[in-house]
């Protein structure tokens, strides 16, 4: 496919049911991960408990974790697209812990007391 606009980018996304969050610069693929929490979509990914992020908002109450050698990630796409109304509440559970880190007033003090912590410790 050609590359797409910034517009069109968002567009597809928030058409998607799924997105694949392939390995970035690592176990992350930042910001791709947060515009999939933004867009409504159901994010498929590795299970990444063993890195500490923040926010961390990447578990298996929010993201549908196919395993590291990919031996189930088709059977799992095919399985969250076809029982879609079974799979969406982990893109609603996404969604929320992002914007509760993201906006207003509560997600910058959860912001700055990680920072703050982090600088302590």
């Amino acid at each position: 496919t050609k590359k797409l606009n910034r517009e069109n980018y968002f567009s597809e996304i928030r058409n998607s049911k799924i997105v694949l969050s392939p390995f970035g610069w690592g176990e992350l693929n930042l910001p791709r991960d947060f515009e999939v929490a933004l867009s409504g979509s159901i994010l498929l990914k590795p299970d990444i408990s063993h890195i500490e992020t923040w926010p961390n908002i990447f578990n298996n109450k929010t993201v549908v974790q196919y395993k590291w050698d990919l031996s189930n990630l088709l059977e799992l796409a095919h399985k969250v697209i076809n029982n879609y109304d079974d799979y969406i509440e982990y893109a609603i559970r996404l969604q929320d812990q992002y914007k509760s880190y993201s906006y207003g007033e509560l997600g910058q003090e959860k912001f700055c007391n990680y920072f703050i912590n982090m600088v302590q410790n």
